[in-house]
Parts: structure tokens; sequence; C-alpha cells
């Protein structure tokens, strides 16, 4: 894989979005998915509330990681 920022994702990379800093919701230096809402992690420093690992709204954590109200 290539660490070098061009964006454009070429083969074997997953990302790539010019800086590749690696920051929340940014392509990683190694063109790898950086930590963002939809990993299954819980980033709390970042304000997630919830990460059930998908972005669909009305299941309980909305698809920016915060939770719902049931109703």
């Amino acid at each position: 894989m290539s660490s070098r920022a061009h964006r454009r994702v070429r083969f074997g990379e997953q990302c790539d979005d010019g800086t590749n800093s690696g920051g929340y919701g940014h392509c990683a230096p190694d063109c790898t998915l950086g930590p963002r809402c939809g990993d299954h992690v819980l980033q709390a420093k970042q304000g997630k509330q919830c990460d059930d690992g998908n972005l669909v709204n009305r299941d309980g954590c909305a698809r920016d990681c915060t939770l719902e109200r049931p109703g």
C-alpha cells in the first residue's frame, strides 16, 4: 500500500483523502480507514455515544453515533 496522498484510491488502498493524517473520520497514512462513526469502536473523546457498526437511524444508535430516544 502507498502512504502518499494523491486523492485517488488505488488498488490495495481503502481510502485516500489527500492528506492521510489519520485523524477521526479521515484516512490513515497507510491508506486504511481511520477511526470513524460505524467502525464498532466507541470513541467517546470524539463525541460518540454509541457505535453499532452501521449508519442506520432508528435502531437505537443514530448514523452520527448519538443515542436515539425510544419511541
